[in-house]
């Protein structure tokens, strides 16, 4: 996604959910682990969403999106 799309969204989903996924991340102990992957896989995993799910060790994302114990 280009930045003019990320940031052009008028009602600012786009950075809200990347602030409070990495809020998230930050609560859990696993920002860091989840910015040293994302470098190291960069190539392979450009969107870092594979890498996303191997930090949180969550396959299912749908679920980790609805379920009450996070923040989605």
């Amino acid at each position: 996604m280009s930045s003019s799309a990320f940031y052009g969204d008028s009602r600012g989903t786009n950075y809200g959910q990347a602030r409070y996924l990495c809020h998230y991340l930050q609560e859990k102990g696993l920002l860091i682990k989840f910015y040293q992957e994302f470098v190291a896989h960069q190539k392979d995993d450009p969107t870092g969403y594979k890498t996303l799910q191997n930090v949180l060790g969550e396959r299912d994302m749908v679920s980790f999106k609805t379920n009450g114990n996070n923040m989605f």
